[in-house]
């Protein structure tokens, strides 16, 4: 049998239906969330208060420190903050 037949570790399908509606929460042995349920946006309320002050107009985008809720320094030492 081919070995990747038999190998059972998680594929594409697997991990992105870590992040989908209703998937479990998992942290690390810190509390970072790194799986459970994604949104493609910051909080809800915070956009609303952004649109009515001209900033954004809807939803918005959100990066994966959004996600994990911690700033990320990027190889060109700019440092982004989640929303």
């Amino acid at each position: 049998m081919n070995a990747r037949l038999r190998c059972r570790d998680p594929d594409i399908l697997a991990t992105a239906f870590d992040y989908v509606v209703g998937a479990p929460v998992r942290t690390t042995a810190a509390g970072v969330r790194y799986s459970g349920a994604a949104r493609y946006t910051p909080d809800t309320a915070g956009d609303s208060a952004r649109a009515g002050q001209g900033k954004s107009k809807g939803r918005t985008g959100s990066d994966f420190y959004d996600y994990l809720g911690i700033p990320w320094t990027f190889p060109d030492t700019v440092t982004r903050r989640p929303e």
